[in-house]
């Protein structure tokens, strides 16, 4: 994945965002927050098309998007619609109890070190 350096505008950062191509796809309106979804969604089907480890470059699009202005509500519900997703249609019927609870132990986990810092 290509990453550049925000430099427009007087709020620009120093985070990087990746390089979205200029292609036309389809946009939810003009909510900039919709737009932002869509190019997490063609940046992951893009990386993991060429890529042979999808699920690492999913990590790598979730920790761009996270770290750029999307709204967090908005990529918690994707994360969230992905998560239920792939436990309906990847793990079997008598798996999907058990590696729920791990995935809400490791959420569980991960907000509970973030409040004893």
């Amino acid at each position: 994945m290509t990453f550049q350096r925000r430099t427009a505008g007087p709020e620009a950062t120093n985070r990087q965002s990746p390089v979205v191509p200029d292609i036309d796809r389809p946009r939810c309106g003009d909510d900039r927050r919709f737009a932002t979804v869509g190019e997490l969604s063609l940046l992951a089907d893009q990386a993991a098309a060429t890529v042979a480890d999808p699920a690492s470059v999913l990590s790598e699009v979730i920790k761009a998007v996270v770290d750029s202005e999307a709204d967090p509500y908005i990529v918690l519900g994707v994360l969230a619609e992905g998560a239920a997703w792939t436990l309906a249609e990847r793990f079997p019927d008598e798996r999907q109890a058990v590696a729920l609870q791990g995935f809400l132990q490791i959420i569980g986990n991960r907000v509970q070190a973030k409040r004893s810092r």
